[in-house]
């Protein structure tokens, strides 16, 4: 009797290993398929005249930046992103001018209320998780996400150069 409960509780034991192990091995497969980033080795429009600007408020404070991506001809995809200096950042095209701008403005951090009244730090803002850059990318070099013809696309502009001042 006590070997049908060591095999049994050995049996168990095996059985739920088998089912963590599995578990886990389906996460990372699914994990990995949703990093992966395919980039153009080639831009699919001219990025010569791309270019940024770094705002400022007083002096020395930096406040944010503004990308603009010039284009020749309304092109046949659709640019939708940016990533540049840490931060994703959305692309509205200015049909009038015909260039692409993305504007991202640093928020300052909210004050907190630390109260011992937990009813006053209710009223404390949740932070914002910032997306994860699925890219390298060095500090000057820009990563733009496209769709085309219902694909999606990323391509990588190289040292975009500050034309601040």
């Amino acid at each position: 009797m006590i070997y049908l409960k060591r095999i049994g509780a050995l049996i168990g034991i095996m059985l739920l290993l088998v089912i963590f192990t599995q578990c886990a091995a389906a996460q990372n497969k699914e994990g990995n398929q949703s990093k992966e980033q395919v980039m153009d080795k080639e831009a699919p429009i001219n990025t010569e005249n791309v270019y940024y600007l770094v705002r400022y408020e007083g002096s020395t404070e930096s406040k944010g930046f503004t990308v603009y991506i010039p284009v020749d001809k309304k092109p046949e995809l659709q640019l939708e992103y940016i990533f540049f200096k840490g931060e994703k950042v959305a692309l509205q095209y200015d049909e009038k001018n015909m260039i692409y701008i993305a504007e991202h403005i640093f928020s300052d951090k909210p004050d907190l209320v630390m109260s011992d009244d937990p009813k006053e730090e209710f009223k404390n803002q949740l932070p914002v998780v910032k997306e994860k850059i699925p890219f390298e990318i060095k500090e000057n070099d820009g990563v733009v996400g496209y769709t085309k013809s219902g694909k999606k696309g990323h391509f990588r502009i190289v040292d975009i150069p500050n034309k601040t001042r």
